[in-house]
């Protein structure tokens, strides 16, 4: 594994190193040439100023710096008279002190040294304009390099912090790509040392969960199982009753127990058909054609429909084949036929409606009945919830079933109300169309 700070530390020490050696080089050459440039015109100033011999030389490619760095020179015999003066439009006063002074002369502040013994003084004098551009010259020669390096070290350090995150947005990706039934723990040998510590704590949620999720399924499951056996011996009991003579009060009474016996059979089957179909995807899809799944689902609720006067109406225009679970498929059509034909209202017709799409295929069934309340439509497909009226009978897993066959085809389930006039809507989207 690979350290965040450790890596961020060692590239950002050689990145700032490479920066300040790149700054000292390019820096010291500007102000190498400034001060060669300088120093060279203070050179050439002193030897045409040694002596009076050489007040007026001739003019050459020298003489022709700017006269912004020209030194100013003045020789005094004992007596006082000047002997010298390289610059005598300048009109340099004459010091009495011996050292350093700052004088103005011609408009412009002087820095002016002046030496003197018993035969003669010499007077130096520098303009002070000419020491301040020499500075900001140093200090631009000094600051520029680091100015120039700031983009590029923008551009590193933005580069080398991309390439130190990569694999915590490798580890995201995985993440968002994780199901919602996936158990496999996430590898702590791809991610840097810092992160490991969640990712552990991260992996031991994973498996207190879905150890939570197993002991659930398997109580339901185990549940079921267990309930079957007593709820038949039940229903034997209540069927010989049944044959046996009794008056009109009994028969009743008899007759709705069967009907709470049949009630809790139903419902035992629907728990055991919802615990298998929590369990991860055993087998893998076929090609299934679409309009003949529907038709077949369908006609198991032909008499159904037929006692409710109820009929269909197929608009089945394209034959379209997908790659899903035949079974699963089974299931979620069933589930939203018997509730479409348990919801519609007597002399209704129920929809069936199959397009062939360029992202996939659609199914849809209408039904005839009242519609879906507001409040009701984010709650469809929770387990037990019932926005049936109560004279429907139903155990509230019906949706929930079509839901989780459908979540683990890959097949999006959306409920709504029609548009077209009363009644609900179920529509089938999926993905993909194979013929």
């Amino acid at each position: 594994m690979i350290s965040i700070r450790r890596t961020a530390i060692l590239r950002m020490t050689a990145l700032l190193a490479a920066v300040g050696l790149a700054a000292v080089v390019l820096s010291h050459q500007l102000v190498e040439s400034e001060i060669d440039s300088f120093l060279d015109t203070q050179l050439r100033k002193m030897a045409l100023n040694a002596g009076p011999g050489f007040a007026s030389p001739a003019p050459d490619a020298a003489a022709a710096d700017e006269a912004e760095d020209e030194l100013v020179v003045q020789i005094y015999d004992s007596s006082g008279r000047l002997v010298h003066d390289s610059a005598p439009s300048v009109g340099m006063p004459s010091l009495d002190r011996a050292g350093y002074s700052n004088v103005r002369a011609a408009g412009e502040d002087w820095r002016v040294y002046r030496v003197a013994d018993s035969r003669r003084a010499v007077q130096v004098g520098q303009r002070q304009s000419f020491r301040a551009n020499l500075a900001a010259r140093a200090a631009t020669g000094a600051a520029l390099p680091l100015l120039l390096a700031l983009p590029l070290a923008w551009l590193v350090i933005s580069w080398s912090l991309s390439q130190i995150l990569l694999r915590l947005r490798d580890l995201s990706t995985r993440l968002a790509d994780r199901g919602v039934k996936e158990t496999e723990a996430l590898a702590v040998d791809l991610v840097p040392t810092e992160i490991a510590p969640l990712i552990d704590a991260m992996n031991t949620l994973i498996g207190r969960h879905q150890e939570a999720l197993d002991q659930q399924k398997r109580f339901v499951s185990d549940a079921a199982h267990e309930l079957r056996t007593p709820l038949a011996a039940l229903q034997i009991q209540v069927d010989n009753l049944q044959a046996q003579e009794l008056d009109r009060d009994a028969r009743e009474i008899v007759a709705d127990l069967k009907a709470g016996v049949l009630r809790s059979s139903a419902l035992i089957r629907q728990l055991l058909k919802l615990a298998r179909l929590d369990a991860p995807v055993s087998a893998s899809g076929e090609s299934v054609d679409l309009g003949d799944a529907l038709r077949d689902a369908a006609a198991d609720f032909i008499s159904l429909a037929g006692a409710r006067d109820l009929s269909f109406d197929f608009n089945l225009l394209e034959n379209a084949r997908v790659i899903v679970n035949a079974a699963d498929l089974r299931i979620i059509l069933g589930n939203l036929l018997d509730n479409a034909v348990r919801y519609s209202t007597p002399g209704g017709t129920i929809l069936l409606r199959l397009r062939k799409l360029e992202e996939g295929a659609r199914i849809e069934i209408a039904d005839a009945g009242h519609g879906i309340t507001p409040e009701a439509l984010p709650r469809l497909f929770d387990r037990f919830f019932r926005a049936a009226p109560p004279d429907v009978v139903g155990t509230g897993l019906g949706l929930a079933i079509a839901k989780a066959a459908a979540d683990r085809n890959g097949v999006a389930l959306e409920l709504r109300n029609r548009d077209d006039g009363p009644g609900a809507i179920a529509t089938l989207s999926f993905p993909a169309v194979t013929g």
